[in-house]
C-alpha cells in the first residue's frame, strides 16, 4: 500500500457516509473505523485524578503555554508580567530569598529617614566650607612686649565684642601655660589663718584662692564679691586681677566683677595715687594681659602676641619689686607660691 491508498483509507474511516466493501482493503477499513471510534469515546471520558499537587502543575503548565502563545502579550506590560511572575516562583521556592528580599526592602525604607535626620539634625547646612585659620605658636616663652597708653574706660558693652583671631591664640597660649604652670610633687599654697603678717592677710588669701585654681579647678566665691575688694591695697587688687583673669583663659568664664576691677587699676595706674613706679609697671602688665583677652580696651596696633605669658619671669620680678616695701615677701605663703609656680 502506497501513502496515496492510505490517505485514501483514513479518509473512508473518517467519513460516516464511506459504506463498508468487501474489498482487499475492507479489513484496514473497518479496524481503523474502531481505532477512531474508541478514539472518540476516550476524549469524552473525564480523566479521573487523586493527585492535587498534578492537577495544580497540569493547570500551572497550561497557563504558561497560553500565556506564551495565543494570550501572550507583546507589549511592555506583557515583560513585566513575565518578570512579575518569575519573581513571585522564586520567593515562593527559596524562604532564604524572602529574607534577603524584606532585609533589602527594610534597608531601602529606612534610606528617607537617614537623609532627612542628616540633612535637618545638623547647626549648619551641609557643604563644603573653607577657612584659612593663623597659626597657633605652641610654646611662646617670650617675654617681650610694648607699653601703651592706658585708654579710656570702656563700658561692659564693649567687653562682650567678639574676640579676635589673635585674642583666641593669647587665650589658648596663657591656657596651656596655666595648665601647666605648677611644679609636680610639690604642695601647693595653704594658708593657715593665724600665719605669717597680718597685714598682708589677703594677699595670701590670694595666693591661696590662685593655687587652688590652677590645681584642682576649684572656684572661691568671694573672688566675686566687692566687700574685701573696698579696702584691699593695689597690690592685693593686682592679684586679685589676675586670678580673675586666670579664670577667664582656663575656663572662659569672665566674672562681672572683672570690669569694673580693671577700671580701678586702670585709674590707679594713671593718676598715681598709692601705685609706685615699680608697682604701675606691675599693674601694666596685668592691664595688658587683659588687653590680650579681649577684656579691656586696646589701642589699635595692639598685639596680643607680645604680651608676657602668666606666671612668667617678667611677671614675677615686677611683682618682687613692686612688693619689695611690704611683709609679702618672705612670707610663707609667697615662698610656697614661687617653688610651686616657678
Amino acid at each position: 500500500m502506497n501513502e496515496r491508498e492510505f490517505e485514501d483509507l483514513v479518509e473512508a474511516a473518517l467519513d460516516p457516509s464511506v459504506a463498508d466493501s468487501s474489498g482487499a482493503q475492507d479489513g484496514e477499513l473497518r479496524r481503523l473505523r474502531d481505532f477512531a471510534a474508541r478514539a472518540r469515546r476516550a476524549a469524552l471520558e473525564p480523566v479521573a485524578s487523586t493527585d492535587a499537587w498534578s492537577e495544580m502543575r497540569e493547570s500551572a503548565l497550561v497557563g504558561r503555554i497560553l500565556g506564551r502563545t495565543t494570550r501572550e502579550d507583546l507589549s511592555w506590560r506583557g515583560e513585566l508580567r513575565i518578570v512579575a511572575s518569575f519573581v513571585r516562583e522564586r520567593l515562593s521556592a527559596s524562604p532564604l530569598l524572602r529574607f534577603v528580599a524584606a532585609s533589602l526592602a527594610l534597608h531601602l525604607a529606612a534610606v528617607p529617614v537617614l537623609a532627612a535626620w542628616y540633612v535637618y539634625d545638623r547647626d549648619e547646612p551641609p557643604g563644603l566650607q573653607i577657612s584659612i585659620e593663623p597659626a597657633v605658636t605652641d610654646s611662646p616663652f617670650d617675654d617681650e612686649h610694648e607699653e601703651f597708653d592706658t585708654p579710656v574706660v570702656m563700658s561692659d558693652d564693649t567687653l562682650d565684642a567678639p574676640a579676635s583671631d589673635e585674642i583666641e591664640n593669647a587665650t589658648r597660649r596663657a591656657r596651656f601655660v596655666l595648665s601647666r604652670a605648677f611644679t609636680p610633687g610639690v604642695e601647693r599654697v595653704v594658708v593657715a589663718e593665724s600665719s605669717g603678717d597680718p597685714t598682708v592677710a589677703l594677699e595670701r588669701n590670694l595666693l591661696e584662692a590662685r593655687s587652688r585654681l590652677l590645681a584642682e579647678r576649684a572656684w572661691s566665691d568671694w573672688l566675686d564679691e566687692t566687700e574685701r575688694w573696698t579696702d584691699a591695697t593695689t597690690l592685693a587688687r593686682v592679684l586679685w586681677v589676675e586670678t580673675l583673669l586666670d579664670r577667664l583663659a582656663l575656663e572662659g568664664v569672665r566674672s562681672p566683677r572683672l570690669g569694673p576691677f580693671l577700671n580701678d587699676l586702670s585709674l590707679a595706674s594713671t593718676t598715681g595715687g598709692e601705685a609706685s613706679a615699680a608697682l604701675a609697671a606691675l599693674i601694666d602688665l596685668s592691664l595688658d594681659r587683659a588687653r590680650s583677652y579681649g577684656a579691656w580696651a586696646a589701642a589699635a596696633d595692639f598685639e596680643p602676641s607680645a604680651v608676657p605669658l602668666p606666671l612668667s619671669a617678667a611677671w614675677f620680678d615686677a611683682l618682687e619689686r613692686a612688693a619689695s616695701s611690704t611683709a609679702l615677701i618672705g612670707d610663707p605663703a609667697w615662698d610656697s607660691f614661687q617653688t610651686w609656680t616657678r
